[in-house]
């Protein structure tokens, strides 16, 4: 724990006792003993040792806790792969109006967890056991923004019970707001617009269109104020190529927003299954010639480094939003991408000449 969170921190089970530092030691010891057992019950399941990364159900989920009575004494850390996890599992269970066509896996919040997931899988959380998330970990801090945060805003809502309380972050986290009113001083853009689409929710205002353009709102604000917070922690990832990689993954997730893709369970492993790297990036991978990544693999990094690149000033991502503001717009728009990750050399050239007619013509 010392070598991994800094010398006399607290560990995981300590920081959920109740305060951000002491408590009575009654009420610590029981508390610490069920988070010990739940931590080495996970070693022994495996979801300490990396797993070659696949699309499907994420890891550990059917194990996670999924209700308030199922976390110790209602308090989640999320600090902890497994309590991070169940947030998202309770999330999607506290959200059943989002649960198109009767279908719990049409929720438009299955996005988060498989991408949490993936992180995990992948070794990005930078923990010396992946059962504990490095608190300096930048993938560990930019997700927690788009996990505790949605909790919170539900939360606010009445989604969620309010007795459900939040564990302060370890030592070096550069991200950590515990309640909604911390969350809307750190982070007001991404904390207002989940607030305003859990309210909908609540209501059950949402149809699948409306539902994704308003959690794509929410994701986005999300990224553009983690993205200056969590920046002091590029510099821990493994490799250059990694932080770059990083960051202008974050800056593709603006196209993919644009496009209004709907990120439900079906959509998000497909999509994931086709371009994620399925390993931290090294110093010496250069996309599109990483060996032992996959065709789509490799063109999806290098797409994501020429936009990031393109995009500085903002100007690609307004073009393409302009092809993007209507259905059939964003139908070219997105068979020219999956065209282009499938298969670049058939119909690619068509599928471009499509979206330049689009933005010449389009009514946007």
């Amino acid at each position: 724990i010392n070598a991994e969170y800094g010398e006399g921190a607290q560990s995981p089970m300590e920081r959920c006792s109740g305060e951000r530092a002491g408590g009575s030691m009654t009420t610590r010891r029981p508390i610490a003993m069920e988070r010990i057992r739940r931590v080495t019950l996970l070693l022994l399941l495996g979801v300490s040792a990396a797993q070659p990364w696949t699309p499907g159900l994420p890891t550990g989920w059917e194990s996670a806790p999924g209700s308030l009575a199922e976390f110790p004494s209602g308090c989640a850390d999320p600090w902890l792969y497994s309590d991070r996890l169940g947030l998202y599992k309770m999330l999607i269970r506290s959200t059943p109006s989002l649960h198109f066509n009767h279908s719990e896996f049409n929720n438009p919040l299955w996005g988060l967890p498989l991408q949490f997931s993936w992180q995990h899988d992948t070794g990005r959380l930078g923990g010396g056991s992946l059962a504990i998330l490095n608190g300096s970990s930048w993938w560990g801090n930019m997700n927690y923004i788009l996990s505790v945060l949605p909790v919170l805003a539900a939360q606010h809502a009445g989604l969620i019970s309010n007795q459900l309380r939040i564990a302060p972050p370890p030592p070096h986290a550069a991200i950590g707001c515990t309640t909604y009113a911390e969350c809307l001083v750190d982070f007001p853009n991404a904390t207002s617009k989940w607030s305003l689409f859990m309210g909908l929710v609540s209501a059950g205002e949402l149809d699948v269109e409306g539902a994704v353009v308003h959690m794509w709102e929410a994701h986005i604000n999300s990224l553009h104020e983690g993205l200056p917070a969590a920046a002091r922690l590029l510099e821990f990832l493994p490799s250059s190529q990694e932080a770059e990689f990083g960051v202008s993954w974050a800056n593709l997730v603006d196209f993919v927003a644009a496009l209004r893709f709907d990120v439900n369970y079906n959509n998000t492993n497909f999509l994931q299954g086709m371009v994620m790297p399925p390993r931290v990036l090294k110093v010496n991978d250069t996309a599109p010639f990483i060996p032992d990544f996959s065709g789509p693999q490799n063109r999806a990094l290098l797409a994501s480094s020429l936009l990031y690149k393109a995009n500085r000033d903002g100007s690609v991502l307004k073009l393409f939003s302009r092809i993007c503001c209507t259905a059939p717009g964003r139908t070219v728009a997105y068979d020219a991408l999956v065209g282009f990750l499938q298969n670049p050399w058939t119909d690619v050239g068509r599928l471009v000449a499509l979206l330049w007619k689009l933005v010449r013509t389009h009514p946007c």
